[in-house]
């Protein structure tokens, strides 16, 4: 059993109707809700392809969410106005690492990190 926000989302994307404003019983009342709701929602989308991260809050947790494969298109593209209910463009900048960070006790440094690096990337 989904939560009522995962399948407002999964409806939103399979009828690409954008969504102005959540009904406020809908807007997850912590982080661990709204990662519950990332999780199934990717789970009725698709395979994740990579991941965005924001950068480090002062105090706290760094927030992740997933990118479908299915949106990532390397090099050069031609996209569809009508896949994307209203267009933005934001600059990232991405990251292809050189290996995977498997599950395990202790925390990885940002020196862990900053060694995965493979190649850093302009990305919209």
């Amino acid at each position: 059993m989904t939560l009522p926000l995962t399948d407002m989302l999964v409806a939103q994307r399979a009828h690409r109707i954008q969504i102005d404003t959540l009904p406020p019983e809908l807007v997850p009342a912590n982080a661990g809700t709204a990662y519950q709701v990332q999780t199934e929602t990717v789970r009725a989308l698709g395979r994740v392809g990579a991941w965005k991260v924001q950068p480090y809050p002062e105090n706290g947790e760094p927030f992740a969410a997933p990118i479908l494969e299915g949106t990532i298109f390397p090099g050069k593209a031609v996209l569809e106005a009508s896949r994307f209910p209203r267009t933005a463009i934001e600059a990232e900048v991405a990251v292809k690492l050189d290996r995977g960070f498997p599950q395990r006790r202790e925390a990885y440094t940002t020196q862990d990190l900053a060694e995965a690096i493979g190649s850093t990337h302009l990305a919209i």
